[in-house]
């Protein structure tokens, strides 16, 4: 019985571990995605402001 116990609560501490990193690599995956977006964000600003220059002095 114990020998179960004990193997429940490591295989607890491996899922909680694995938890743990996934979490901590969706963070970084979704900081990265976030930030690739600003980036698309800034350009299509910058692309739609050249837009209105042209059209202001056509």
């Amino acid at each position: 019985m114990k020998k179960g116990q004990a193997g429940l609560k490591k295989g607890q501490g491996r899922l909680e571990e694995n938890l743990i990193n996934f979490t901590t690599e969706s963070r970084s995956q979704f900081k990265l995605l976030e930030s690739k977006l600003d980036q698309q964000q800034q350009t299509f600003e910058v692309i739609v402001g050249e837009i209105k220059k042209v059209r202001l002095f056509s």
